[in-house]
């Protein structure tokens, strides 16, 4: 009796899974062609923007490519020389870590200019390294190596990285030890460390200047108008002599309230009268 009831059935269940079956080859169709379509607007308007980019020349080709850092971090012999009149004569590192470096342009006396400033024909001062600088041109990434003066010892391409207490840079000589307290004659009620430590910077064997940062005092520091960085230049329209006649200077002048001093801040001179009268 069943299998006379299945057998009278049977024709309906073909057509109805035949029914099924049509509906889902029909479902995977229509998704087949959804894919399609949207693989096709994708690449049409990959195309579009690819087609809106403006050419590259071979070299701006090869600055993005140094841009990408596909092998680590930039070093000088990945960027051509510069070609701009500018001069490095000297680097060095903060206690942050912050690059800085002495470039002269043309026949301009040399300045001192911070990681990210501008410098003189368009650039920019991208970053600083052991034995040179790299350099944000109009041309692209150009480097700037350190001139090298005899008996310097050779150094690799490395990042300035400062020790616990920063140090001054190999190829500047150092008069007295790395970032100590400007030297004080004994006896001096005015402790010049509490106020600013200076690591000493020299230009061409000569003593150039002092690269200041905050000592145990840091308000005092800040109210001098002095900023981390700066580089103390000249006393009263006194160029900078020894470490002990600069330190003398420096108590004197703060101690009578009538200090005028010249710092270098990102390639700027910059003159200051600090009011405050230490005691």
């Amino acid at each position: 009796m069943n299998h006379e009831r299945f057998a009278a059935q049977k024709p309906r269940l073909i057509a109805a899974l035949a029914v099924l079956l049509l509906l889902l080859a029909g479902w995977n169709v229509w998704r087949l062609g959804m894919l399609i379509r949207a693989t096709r607007a994708a690449a049409a308007q990959a195309m579009s923007e690819f087609s809106a980019m403006p050419a590259l020349s071979p070299q701006q080709a090869w600055q993005r490519l140094l841009s990408a850092h596909l092998f680590g971090k930039p070093v000088l012999g990945s960027a051509p020389p510069t070609t701009l009149p500018l001069k490095l004569e000297g680097v060095w590192a903060d206690a942050s870590g912050r690059g800085y470096a002495i470039i002269a342009a043309d026949t301009s006396p040399a300045k001192v200019y911070a990681q990210g400033a501008a410098l003189p024909y368009g650039a920019s001062l991208r970053r600083v390294l052991a034995t040179g600088v790299l350099l944000n041109t109009e041309a692209g990434l150009q480097s700037l190596a350190l001139i090298k003066h005899a008996g310097a010892a050779a150094q690799g391409d490395a990042e300035l990285a400062p020790a616990a207490e920063p140090a001054t840079l190999a190829n500047a000589p150092q008069r007295p030890g790395p970032r100590a307290p400007l030297p004080e004659a004994s006896g001096a009620p005015l402790q010049i460390g509490d106020i600013a430590r200076g690591t000493p910077i020299e230009r061409d064997g000569h003593l150039a200047g002092y690269v200041l940062s905050p000592g145990t005092n840091a308000s005092m520091f800040a109210r001098l108008g002095l900023r981390p960085g700066d580089v103390l230049v000249s006393i009263n329209g006194q160029p900078l002599g020894d470490a002990a006649l600069s330190s003398a200077q420096w108590r004197e002048a703060l101690l009578r309230g009538n200090a005028q001093i010249v710092v270098e801040r990102n390639g700027q001179t910059i003159n200051l009268s600090p009011q405050p009268k230490l005691r």
